[in-house]
Order: C-alpha cells, then structure tokens, then sequence
C-alpha cells in the first residue's frame, strides 16, 4: 500500500510545471560590464531629484570552487 502511495505522489510531483521567469519591465537597461558586473537601470519620478541604488551580490562560500575554501 505504501508503496502504491508513493508511485502515485511520485508522479503528480514529476508533472508539475517549471515556474515561468519573470518578466523584465521594458523602461529598464540592463547589460553586464566587462569584469562581470551586470546592472540594471530604470528612471524613477519619486523621490525627486534623487537616485536610489540597491546591490544584490552573488557572493558566497556555496558559489567557490573547491580549491577556493576559507579564502
């Protein structure tokens, strides 16, 4: 019986779709720089006379080689 369920469960989980990439709003540009930086610039109206920055950074033990550990 348990292992019935288990085929059952295994196949509505294999059917699932694949979850759609967002959408990129088309005021934005974006490119990446030579040493890999990638940005992304959109005008704001608000707050006037200002300019908001906001860095995400791929950083991280999980994205080093192996021979890069504890550097």
């Amino acid at each position: 019986m348990l292992t019935l369920l288990l085929c059952v469960s295994f196949g509505v989980f294999a059917q699932q779709q694949q979850p759609q990439p967002l959408p990129i709003d088309p005021k934005v540009r974006y490119g990446v720089l030579d040493n890999g930086l990638t940005y992304y610039i959109r005008h704001n109206e608000l707050p006037k006379d200002r300019a908001d920055f906001y860095i995400a950074q791929k950083v991280g033990s999980i994205l080093e080689e192996d021979s890069q550990a504890g550097l």
